[in-house]
């Protein structure tokens, strides 16, 4: 199914696009090659597409940008654009236009990897959408709210260190759906900084699954 959601996608933008390049990376400009979820079947695809992808507007950076992932719905494999991509940030351009920077979420938690930024030119017309959408993981989550307390999974996070050093009180905290994994998996991310180490900048990162406790590997 997720093959044919792509295939439609490129075919839709074949249609309002000229000229239109999808490519699976920016640095593979030389060689064009189309993304396809065949690539990976699990994760979604980085991809870059670049064009006249809107009609000219005079209306506000993020009006274009929901506008536009509106009528993409289907090919980006989402159901409310509104809910499911949230504006992070506006970045304004010397020469004119915008970039819009948007973060993909699912009841209300980031989606780790899950990011679009669309410039926007100074007619309103947005020439550029690359990043990555993760399609339908609304059916494929198998929990959606976390069983586990953030201070039992920072205790958890804190025995899996085996290093050298000791971990700091305050580690940098964040709850997010993982959907490279099966189950698309909520999961505390904790990143610790580490005293006593022979590296003064050194970090311990453990990520502990928010539903079945434990640590990821």
């Amino acid at each position: 199914m997720l093959r044919y959601q792509i295939a439609a996608m490129f075919v839709a933008v074949s249609l309002i696009l000229v000229p239109t390049r999808v490519l699976t990376r920016p640095e593979a400009l030389a060689a064009p090659v189309l993304a396809t979820q065949r690539d990976n079947p699990i994760a979604g695809t980085y991809f870059v597409t670049e064009g006249a992808l809107s009609k000219p507007s005079a209306h506000t950076p993020t009006w274009i940008a929901y506008t536009y992932l509106d009528q993409m719905r289907k090919p980006y494999g989402l159901r409310q654009p509104k809910k499911e991509m949230i504006v992070r940030r506006i970045a304004r351009h010397e020469t004119g236009g915008y970039t819009v920077h948007m973060e993909q979420q699912l009841h209300g938690r980031p989606v780790f990897g899950g990011e679009l930024a669309l410039r926007i030119d100074a007619e309103g017309v947005i020439r550029r959408v690359e990043g990555t959408v993760y399609p339908q993981l609304a059916s494929r989550v198998f929990k959606k709210f976390p069983a586990l307390s953030v201070r039992r999974a920072e205790q958890k996070a804190r025995a899996s260190y085996k290093g050298a050093g000791q971990l700091r009180a305050q580690p940098v905290t964040s709850l997010y759906y993982l959907p490279a994994r099966a189950g698309v998996p909520l999961v505390y991310d904790f990143t610790f900084q580490v005293e006593g180490a022979a590296d003064s900048q050194a970090i311990y990162r453990a990520q502990v699954h928010a539903v079945m406790g434990h640590v990821l590997k």
